[in-house]
């Protein structure tokens, strides 16, 4: 079945997806990585909703997760893009995510975190009509042919990981305002160190401790 009022969706959970509101799905795919991935128990990491005292913290919780290592806090930065296409004047569609506002709040006060969690998904923007063309060229571009890249996979599910990019960096790793990826070249981009498809359980799970050991 197509989507409800998206009628080039994959299925009403992949409308469902494409739709929720940006820092609530990019959670969602952290908790999933988090149990999934980085194999850690719900009681070393902290996903509040939003900040208004759904937390321990109350209305001072420090970042949008707090993630326990080696007796210590890391803050976690969540940013979450959807591919958007540069079209006109090519042959092949180009596809890129932007990860804004890395450095500093809408205020202009300094972020403060440990670690970025950047994750762009594939994923078209709502009502995308030549959008899932696009993706499909972009998926075998990049070689995802994984059996688990399931279109109508949830946000909580497992296979909802394969249609993910992830870029893990320390913080001290992070100096652009604005970080550009294009899909088919993020490997290997400037960001290819901290970047890892999410069909890589290995290269996502060494990313991550890697950020975690590297952080000061």
């Amino acid at each position: 079945m197509p989507g409800f009022l998206d009628k080039n969706a994959y299925s009403l959970q992949a409308e469902y997806a494409s739709s929720l509101d940006g820092d609530y799905l990019g959670k969602c795919i952290l908790k999933n990585f988090l149990l999934h991935w980085a194999r850690l128990p719900q009681r070393d990491f902290s996903i509040p909703i939003g900040r208004n005292g759904d937390s321990q913290f109350a209305t001072k919780f420090p970042g949008d997760a707090l993630v326990s290592y080696q007796g210590e806090y890391r803050v976690i930065e969540v940013k979450l893009a959807r591919v958007s296409f540069q079209i006109a004047g090519r042959k092949t569609p180009n596809g890129g995510w932007t990860f804004s506002k890395c450095l500093e709040t809408d205020k202009g006060y300094s972020r403060k975190y440990d670690i970025l969690f950047a994750i762009g998904v594939l994923v078209p923007s709502l009502g995308a009509g030549l959008g899932l063309d696009f993706i499909e060229f972009l998926k075998k571009e990049c070689g995802l042919y994984d059996s688990r890249f399931n279109r109508k996979a949830s946000p909580h599910e497992l296979d909802f990981l394969a249609q993910c990019g992830f870029l893990i960096m320390p913080r001290q790793f992070v100096n652009k305002k604005t970080i550009d990826l294009t899909v088919r070249t993020a490997m290997n981009s400037r960001y290819g160190d901290f970047f890892a498809w999410g069909c890589d359980r290995q290269r996502c799970r060494t990313l991550w401790l890697n950020a975690l050991t590297r952080t000061v």
